[in-house]
């Protein structure tokens, strides 16, 4: 599952590049956790994975309502009435 390729990356990068992004300066998650948490580093690698996980299951199961969703929306009228959406959503984000 692509969620999961990117839960993975996004963890596996920040804690192998922890000690490289100290000690140039660069902004890495697991630091912030640290700093703001006022935590070790190993506090704040675990709260990192639990975040992660946490809204990774979050994003799974939300997609997993879509299809539920996208029907009653349809049944509902509301397809036809929000179909000009994919026009105008550029213009929200310009």
């Amino acid at each position: 599952m692509q969620a999961d390729k990117t839960r993975g990356s996004r963890r596996n990068n920040d804690i192998v590049s922890v000690e490289k992004g100290e000690a140039v300066g660069d902004i890495n998650l697991v630091l912030l956790l640290q700093g703001e948490r006022r935590c070790s580093r190993t506090a704040a690698l675990k709260l990192m994975c639990t975040m992660v996980e946490e809204r990774t299951n979050r994003f799974i199961a939300l997609e997993r309502g879509l299809p539920a969703l996208a029907e009653s929306l349809n049944e509902g009228g509301w397809v036809g009435r929000l179909a000009h959406i994919g026009e105008i959503a550029p213009i929200w984000v310009a």
